[in-house]
């Protein structure tokens, strides 16, 4: 009777072991699946809200940087991500036509995903 129990315990100790590891997996494919959910989102979200004005067909005629133009972003970025993002989520100083949020209803963290994303493709 014993040693049943100290199998049974055995068994039940390995089966916990196998479940912990099963859960470090699934938490380790959902943050990833989690990083390239927000960037196919800020994808989406360019297309839908900044496209517009930032392809580089249009860019030039609405004095925008287009995605990717390195020379028209470099300054940019130079500046830094903060600034980036203020001038996303506030409007463009100088640009009149930029304006706050590019005219969209996307939340400041949205906003923040598509200037990465923007940035990304310009480097």
């Amino acid at each position: 009777m014993a040693a049943d129990a100290a199998i049974f315990l055995t068994f039940y100790q390995c089966k916990e072991l196998i479940m912990n590891k099963v859960m470090i997996s699934v938490v380790a494919t959902v943050v990833m699946a989690s990083s390239q959910s927000v960037m196919a989102d800020a994808a989406g979200d360019f297309a839908a809200g900044c496209f517009a004005c930032h392809s580089p067909a249009t860019a030039a005629a609405v004095g925008a940087p287009g995605m990717g133009d390195k020379a028209a972003w470099a300054p940019r970025i130079a500046k830094g991500m903060d600034a980036l993002y203020a001038t996303a989520i506030n409007g463009s100083p100088t640009n009149p036509l930029m304006m706050p949020r590019g005219g969209t209803a996307l939340s400041d963290d949205a906003l923040k995903a598509v200037v990465d994303y923007m940035v990304e493709q310009s480097k």
